[in-house]
């Protein structure tokens, strides 16, 4: 009967903590960000100060963690490496390292500046400052700062620390054209860097944020890229692959601005623009348009650059009030709500008499080839 009760209780037990597991899990999708928030971490990041002690610094083997650890102070590293007594900027560099700044709305939270004084919910244990000895066990439990991986995780504001390994999981492979603040260059298994501009207008040049011995850092590379455009090779010769992260915040383009004449005479081959602008600088992937006279909708693939006009073109065969609809679709699926744009078409005697005319409109598939030829 003990026994009973026991399984029973532990089941009992087994259920609660799924359940309040379950209830306190959170997924990816909860965690869309922006590209400006991106940005806003990772520069925070390459900018913090933190002034280390003596006690931060450690070179030799770590029982607590089974490792060697080597902080990379001035002493040890040289010239870059952190100073004692002094400020020092930039979070510092440790394999396997995954530590929180405060005041950005990261989570979990392993705060840095608690961890390297030892205080906070960290009293007591003052962690090293850093650890660039990438061997052994992966990450001291006593040392503090980010590698280049725990970097990336922070700044897309991840519930856990990926890989270069698993970071290209819940990412979306993209061409260098697409290349946007917030996005990676990833070698799996190998290093990931933090993409946050373009230097010049010929995009030969790009500037980065990344994770790095001794520290987080901002730089420059020369970028050459693939014929495929889906990889670029950076100073060194290193090859990195280009991703975004499958769950940054995106918003629509902007209703499509359609321009054009409002009155006119049927059979006669119209010209109208399209522009619609993206928040996000995103391509405009392709425009869509239903010129309401029962012809099939036609689709204007780019991409376009955000703000171009597009042309399209179109005559209309009867009288009549159409409304012209047009949605624009950004690079990431995301579309408008249509535009509109009324247009009247009287009777034009002279039009409708003509005997091409009266032949097109027994053939009406002729006459949409015929129009969708006049779009090119």
């Amino acid at each position: 009967m003990r026994i009973i009760s026991f399984i029973v209780c532990f089941l009992l037990v087994s259920i609660v903590f799924s359940v309040e597991g379950y209830e306190e899990k959170e997924t990816f999708e909860h965690r869309s960000i922006t590209r400006e928030k991106i940005l806003e971490i990772a520069e925070a990041y390459a900018d913090h100060e933190w002034y280390p002690t003596v006690e931060n610094i450690f070179h030799g083997f770590c029982n607590d963690c089974n490792k060697q650890v080597d902080t990379p102070d001035s002493n040890y590293y040289g010239s870059g490496g952190w100073i004692v007594g002094e400020k020092n900027i930039g979070v510092p560099y440790q394999w396997g390292g995954f530590s929180s700044l405060s005041g950005l709305g990261l989570f979990p939270q392993e705060d840095f500046d608690e961890q390297y004084t030892g205080t906070g919910g960290y009293s007591g244990t003052i962690h090293y400052g850093g650890d660039i000895a990438c061997v052994g066990s992966y990450g001291c439990i006593r040392a503090c700062g980010v590698d280049c991986s725990g970097f990336v995780s922070r700044c897309w504001n991840l519930p856990g620390k990926e890989s270069t390994k698993s970071l290209p999981d819940i990412s979306i492979k993209i061409k260098y054209d697409s290349l946007k603040p917030g996005d990676i260059l990833d070698i799996p298994g190998e290093h990931v860097i933090l993409f946050k501009e373009f230097v010049n207008e010929e995009k030969t040049l790009i500037r980065t944020i990344e994770a790095n011995w001794p520290k987080v850092y901002e730089n420059i590379y020369n970028a050459e890229v693939s014929v495929d455009g889906y990889s670029i090779t950076l100073d060194g010769g290193k090859t990195y692959e280009i991703y975004t992260y499958e769950h940054i915040s995106n918003f629509p383009p902007s209703l499509p601005i359609i321009d054009g004449p409002t009155h006119g005479k049927t059979w006669i081959l119209y010209t109208y623009t399209l522009n619609s602008t993206d928040p996000d600088g995103d391509d405009i992937a392709k425009y869509i348009i239903n010129f309401g006279d029962g012809t099939s909708e036609v689709t204007l693939n780019g991409p376009y650059a955000s703000g171009d006009e597009v042309i399209a073109v179109h005559l209309w065969t009867k009288v009549g009030f159409y409304t012209i609809k047009a949605k624009a679709v950004d690079l990431y699926g995301h579309e408008t709500d249509w535009s509109e744009l009324t247009v009247t078409m009287p009777r034009d005697k002279t039009a409708s008499s003509s005997p091409f005319l009266i032949f097109l409109e027994r053939y009406p598939l002729l006459q949409t080839l015929l129009m969708r030829l006049g779009l090119q």
